[in-house]
């Protein structure tokens, strides 16, 4: 996925200045993430070239929720601004350039659901590239804030929806009880049925009770072919679905 541009059916992501390219990890959020009734107020956290705002416009056509996206990158946030005013939907698509930290000290906005492919990286080697770096390790923002923030902004009832890989997840699922909010959905993500578990999707809901979690799983792909599972799950962006 190294082109300047990603075709889905009914947009194009264009990504040559953005920090991080489209990815499984996007797609696999924005497709997957509930979005639960009556939302009408979205935020998405480093929201990079566009591509989950986008997703999720798409997916709320019907009820015409709005999307917020906001990153730290000044030139992700142009290629995202860029994309969504060429997508069908950019009157309910907004970018800005903050952080998660400053906009929750500042914006009074309370969401239905925040959806983030966050940074996940902690101890591991970084690229010499300091966007790239941004967009993938928790320098700029830890998971703890993430919790912190999310808990800020979202309504009682609201969902927070993230994707990381499977020891970052239960890390972020145990520390979620003390910012009020509990797993609702976990699906274990596995690109074969033989492989071991690579992503793990998660949401959270804010309430003041505990909620039961349901537990799913997921493979890209059986045998040579991409999943019949992961076909219906994405069929709806994805061209070659």
């Amino acid at each position: 996925m190294s082109n300047d541009y990603f075709r889905f059916k009914r947009f194009c992501i264009q990504q040559g200045r953005s920090a991080m390219k489209v990815g499984t990890d996007g797609v696999l959020i924005g497709a997957w993430c509930s979005i639960p009734d009556g939302t009408k107020q979205v935020l998405d956290i480093g929201c990079g070239s566009g591509l989950i705002s986008i997703m999720l416009a798409q997916r709320t056509e019907q009820t015409k929720a709005y999307v917020k996206a906001i990153d730290i990158d000044p030139e992700s946030v142009a290629q995202a601004i860029e994309n969504v005013g060429t997508s069908d939907w950019p009157e309910r698509v907004s970018v800005e350039c903050v952080s998660l930290q400053e906009y929750s000290k500042r914006d009074e906005q309370l969401f239905d659901l925040i959806v983030s492919n966050p940074p996940f990286f902690v101890d591991s080697l970084k690229a010499p590239d300091k966007a790239r770096n941004n967009s993938r390790h928790c320098d700029t923002l830890s998971h703890e804030e993430l919790l912190r923030c999310s808990s800020k902004l979202l309504a009682e009832g609201g969902v927070l929806a993230v994707v990381l890989p499977s020891a970052e997840a239960q890390r972020l699922v145990e520390l979620s009880a003390v910012y009020g909010m509990y797993p609702s959905r976990i699906c274990s993500v596995k690109s074969t049925e033989r492989k071991d578990e690579i992503r793990r999707l998660v949401e959270l809901v804010k309430s003041s009770t505990w909620h039961e979690c349901r537990n799913t799983s997921l493979c890209i792909h059986a045998g040579s072919d991409y999943s019949e599972e992961y076909k219906a799950l994405t069929k709806d962006f994805y061209l070659k679905f």
